[in-house]
């Protein structure tokens, strides 16, 4: 990640958020002290690098969810990253 991005921590702390169960891209910013107006960009260099990807919830009026797509991130931030800290 340090050779794609230029800021890898930001990405870093938004990739724990959303790990952590911050699926509204709001509560990502928040967990990730980000500001709320610019998380967007952030998803979506992450969304262009496969790692995450935006879920809208079927028959249900609430706002985009981000996920993980890459089942190897998954992994690391769900399960590898807590036990490290």
């Amino acid at each position: 990640m340090r050779q794609e991005l230029r800021e890898p921590r930001t990405y870093l702390a938004v990739l724990r958020a959303v790990a952590e169960g911050k699926l509204e891209p709001s509560e990502a910013a928040q967990a990730a002290s980000v500001d709320s107006r610019s998380i967007g960009r952030y998803i979506e260099v992450l969304e262009e690098l496969d790692i995450v990807g935006r879920v809208r919830p079927l028959g249900k009026r609430r706002p985009v969810q981000i996920r993980f797509k890459d089942n190897f991130f998954r992994f690391w931030f769900k399960f590898i990253l807590p036990q490290e800290a």
